[in-house]
């Protein structure tokens, strides 16, 4: 199973090839996801462009638009990815996994739900993901439990 998800993995990697280079050497500026956070209504204010980069933790396909949840050290912002607003739609549809590393460039915004995020005007995988680590649950020590 999990030697299916690599190869599927690797499939995708060489997909990306032919668009990009996976694994850029220089990516330029980013903006924390905490700063954007703590300046949310004056960047949707002003609609600025921020440039933002993390690990996506989430991927939600819904056919010409993408949810996914993008996290870095100091916080989480929800991406969207729009076929008609998103340059290479269709390359990161195709391409991107839960897992990667992967810088976005867009406008943030409060959807109708309330959630705080980010349209995806451009992009760039940054790391492809292939380490899969299980979540480590703490083991309850209260007496009469295992």
């Amino acid at each position: 199973m999990l030697e299916k998800v690599i190869q599927e993995r690797l499939k995708k990697l060489e997909i990306y090839r032919k668009f990009g280079e996976p694994y850029p050497s220089k990516t330029g500026p980013v903006v924390k996801i905490f700063e954007v956070l703590k300046k949310f209504s004056k960047l949707e204010k002003n609609k600025q462009k921020i440039p933002i980069a993390g690990r996506l933790f989430s991927w939600r396909d819904q056919g010409k638009i993408i949810f996914s949840d993008l996290v870095d050290a100091t916080g989480k912002i929800q991406l969207i990815f729009k076929e008609d607003e998103t340059k290479n739609f269709k390359i990161f549809k195709e391409t991107l996994d839960v897992g990667d590393i992967f810088k976005a460039k867009g406008r943030v915004f409060v959807t109708k739900r309330g959630e705080n995020s980010l349209i995806v005007n451009e992009g760039q995988l940054l790391t492809r993901f292939f380490i899969f680590i299980n979540k480590i649950k703490k083991k309850d020590s209260r007496p009469g439990t295992k």
